[in-house]
This record gives structure tokens, sequence and C-alpha cells, in this order.
């Protein structure tokens, strides 16, 4: 196991933090690991219907591109993964889901940052607000045309293909 022997902040930006700390490896040297600090996220399949769902398009600055993804979005200070997500569906879709259920959790990229994403089914929605508070373009599609969306390479984000399988192999 390493042991953490300095502690470095390189960065601090309004989301993520850049550290790059000093460690003693089990071997006796040393060495540096530099890695992201992020708050969190959670994310969610809003299923409209039984075999219905929405998909947010989005650009994304990192990749200059467009993506096809669930909902998502940073979880705030002092704000629970379920607050998280039914803030963010409100502000991304216009519903609020009377039903979140756990797919559980993962570490997106451990190699390089400490992010922890939450999945969530959200079902039972709700029409609150009529236009989303982003600018993002709603997606409708069947359920069973999402997993397929995967295959043909049409869904590349990687919490939506997770969630997405999560939701066809699980009895929530």
């Amino acid at each position: 196991m390493e042991k953490t022997i300095e502690k470095k902040r390189i960065y601090t930006g309004k989301l993520l933090k850049l550290n790059a700390n000093k460690v003693r490896l089990p071997s006796g040297r040393t060495s540096f690991r530099e890695y992201v600090a992020h708050p969190g996220a959670a994310a969610a399949v809003p299923f409209i219907s039984e075999n219905k769902i929405i998909l947010i398009r989005q650009y994304r600055y990192a990749i200059s591109g467009n993506l096809l993804e669930i909902p998502a979005g940073v979880t705030e200070l002092g704000e629970s993964p379920e607050d998280t997500i039914t803030r963010e569906l409100i502000e991304e879709t216009g519903y609020k889901a009377n039903k979140i259920e756990s797919l559980g959790w993962f570490y997106p990229s451990p190699g390089y940052t400490d992010e922890k994403i939450h999945l969530f089914k959200a079902s039972e929605l709700q029409l609150i607000q009529k236009e989303p508070q982003e600018e993002i373009e709603l997606v409708e599609v069947l359920f069973k045309e999402a997993l397929l969306l995967i295959e043909k390479g049409g869904i590349i984000d990687g919490k939506t293909i997770i969630a997405l399988l999560i939701c066809n192999h699980s009895s929530i």
C-alpha cells in the first residue's frame, strides 16, 4: 500500500482541484501521484413510460462534440446523490421524478480522478417545467433503441452505457 508523505495542491478551479502528492511505495522508494479531486456526480435513466426514456444531446467542450447521454450533474456541497439527480432532472429535462431507485455507483477513471458517479433509475415523471434550464436537446427514445445505439456507436458516454446496461439486466 502506498503512503502519502506530502500533499500539494497545484490548481483549484471552480469544479476541480489538481493535486500532486508525494508517496512512499511498498518498496520504500518515493514517487508522485497526480490526480483530479472531484466532488462527485449523479446520473439517471429517466423513464417516461415503461419502455421509453429521455436522453439529452449536449456539447462537450473536452471532446469538441455532442454526446447523447442520460441526465447528470455534479453534487453540490451538502447535497446527497438523490438530491443531486432530483435537481438535475428538473434543470435538464423539466421533469420531476416521483420514484428514484439506485443502480449503484462507480469510479469512471480512477487512474487520474477520485470522481464517483451514482446511478439511478427515475420513473413516475411529472412535467413541471416546459423548457430545460441548460442548452441541451431532449431526445425521447425507446429503451431498446437506446441499447441498439450503444452497439452502433451512437452512445459513447461511459456513464450512460453503464446505466442503460444495468437497467437492462436488473429487476429494478
